[in-house]
């Protein structure tokens, strides 16, 4: 038959399917490459925070916006500790210096817990007690005051004026920006340093600094160290709300892992608080599963007795509770002790009590149960 003398043509043959050795073999090398790079740029980042010809804190912004200045402590507090020196001993420092340079200075420091004093931007205004005309027209020292100006304490009046007339400033402007820069002020304005997750706008800054050796660590951090972690503990949480079975038992109540988990994301940047993130969201994960049991799940009476019994931090009388509330809330205690004593364990303090005031939340659902049955 013609179809058995048909030859399949060579370059149509299926490749032969990769074995499991291999796949686990080529990423070992991927990973083992990836962190080859990674120390070569973390020494070439290191070499030019310490060689860097003009103002050193351009980049100590820069690392701590790109989320990689935590590589670099040692480095940036020496850098912070000679700025505050000279600004201190030398009442002349700031009229050699731009509205940028002063303001990027101002703010830093203070970030940083060293106290500065406001007085340092009364040489942009005039005699009226307005700013300075010349420096409405300066975009990139207008986007540092914003940023430093949200960083007053109370009754520094001039931060107040300075926040007022660079955000009016720079909103007049954004329209005859070149792309570039208008995107950069609109995110100033939108999301300040200090008012904003940087985790969150790490890839908007890195549009900013995009082509330096500086982004493209903070890249490499972001692909591959803080997501491959961040799925790890994700997992990590998943299993053990998957094994405390409140899912099943509560199927009316949220299943939200990662939902509950964004908020310790956000907050806890540092790659070395892992564990801290992971044990934040149990908490976290009770708090949206209690408010829905008074939402959805518990009558007044049932309710009355979940409150008493948290309030006394005492299990006996959930005894009179149904089941699916029972085993909740006697998971509350148990997740919450098991935290106290892992705390203890590492650096001797027990902050049982502590923990069992942030739970006694029932009180006000209680009363807000109340109110709307």
């Amino acid at each position: 038959m013609i179809i058995n003398n048909c030859v399949t043509p060579k370059d149509t043959q299926p490749a032969p399917l990769p074995s499991e050795t291999d796949i686990v073999s080529n990423d070992i090398n991927i990973k083992n490459e990836l962190s080859l790079k990674h120390l070569e740029l973390l020494e070439e980042v290191r070499y030019l925070l310490k060689n860097y010809s003009s103002e050193p804190l351009d980049m100590v912004d820069a690392l701590q916006k790109l989320c990689i200045n935590h590589y670099y402590e040692d480095e940036i507090g020496l850098i912070l500790k000679l700025l505050y020196a000279r600004m201190s001993n030398n009442g002349d420092y700031k009229h050699d210096k731009s509205l940028y340079e002063v303001s990027l200075s101002f703010r830093i420091l203070r970030q940083e817990g060293y106290y500065v004093s406001a007085d340092v931007f009364a040489d942009f205004k005039q005699k009226d007690g307005k700013f300075k005309e010349e420096i409405a027209q300066d975009v990139k020292g207008l986007m540092a005051l914003y940023e430093a100006s949200q960083l007053s304490l109370d009754g520094e009046r001039i931060l107040e004026e300075a926040s007022d007339f660079s955000s009016g400033a720079l909103k007049d402007m954004v329209p005859s920006l070149d792309l570039h820069q208008a995107m950069i002020a609109t995110n100033t304005l939108q999301h300040t340093y200090q008012r904003t997750s940087s985790t969150f706008m790490v890839k908007k800054f890195m549009k900013v600094y995009t082509g330096t050796p500086m982004c493209e660590l903070a890249q490499l951090e972001l692909t591959t160290k803080v997501q491959s972690l961040h799925r790890t503990e994700l997992e990590q949480i998943s299993r053990w709300w998957k094994d405390l079975g409140l899912a099943q038992e509560l199927k009316l109540a949220r299943n939200q892992p990662l939902h509950w988990y964004l908020w310790p994301m956000a907050s806890l940047t540092d790659l070395s608080l892992s564990e801290q993130r992971i044990e934040l969201t149990k908490p976290i994960a009770f708090i949206f599963l209690i408010d829905d049991i008074f939402d959805v799940y518990g009558t007044l009476d049932q309710l009355v007795i979940l409150t008493q019994a948290v309030n006394r931090w005492e299990s006996n009388s959930l005894e009179r509770l149904p089941h699916h509330l029972r085993i909740c809330i006697q998971a509350l205690f148990d997740v919450t002790n098991e935290i106290s004593d892992n705390i203890y364990k590492k650096h001797g303090f027990n902050p049982i009590d502590f923990l069992k005031q942030s739970v006694r939340m029932f009180d006000h659902l209680n009363m807000e149960m109340h109110h709307h049955r």
